[in-house]
């Protein structure tokens, strides 16, 4: 075939051309808009309360206290809000919460237990660590997190001055999207 005739041939064709071409390339873009529309939104993380108690060893049994000064051991309790406003599943990982002094500086990194995994293990309660959360869409999800200072690691806790609860979110392509934060000041 000659340039000559398969310009004729696209001359005699152009509207069925056209039509496929336009037809193809509509479904293509309604396709990329479609999905780029299920995956618009974001998950946020919010905290929503929380509750710091601190106890005393008296004769090897911890009493309830007031004051964290005087403390040998303390137990915080966090009520987290997790949101997907998205339409589709999103995943949270690498949950953790840091120890920030008043330099700014992080005294501490750690996990956060979750409260709903509580079992009492030879004579202790005992909590598996907050590791991940499937976020269905459209979404609350409520998690009742837990940090427990022993005697060991209290001095930690005296100096601290924030805590912040920070999570990493999957599969999302924006880098300043990926983290997910939530502090307490003390």
């Amino acid at each position: 075939m000659t340039v000559n005739q398969v310009l004729y041939v696209l001359k005699e064709y152009d509207g069925v051309i056209g039509a496929v071409l336009g037809t193809v390339l509509g479904s293509i873009s309604t396709l990329l808009v479609t999905h780029w529309l299920k995956n618009i939104g974001k998950v946020s993380l919010k905290l929503k309360g929380y509750d710091f108690q601190y106890y005393k060893s008296d004769y090897g049994v911890p009493a309830s206290i007031d004051m964290l000064d005087e403390a040998d051991s303390a137990d915080l309790h966090f009520e987290i809000d997790i949101y997907n406003s998205a339409e589709n599943v999103k995943t949270i990982n690498d949950i953790q919460f840091q120890l920030i002094d008043d330099t700014n500086t992080i005294i501490h990194t750690g996990k956060l237990n979750d409260i709903e995994t509580g079992r009492m293990v030879a004579g202790a309660y005992r909590y598996d660590s907050f590791t991940f959360l499937n976020c269905k869409p459209k979404e609350l999800a409520k998690k009742e997190l837990k940090i427990y200072f022993s005697s060991t690691d209290i001095h930690l806790l005296k100096i601290t001055k924030k805590i912040i609860i920070e999570a990493k979110l999957e599969g999302d392509t924006f880098p300043f999207k990926k983290r997910l934060k939530t502090m307490v000041t003390l």
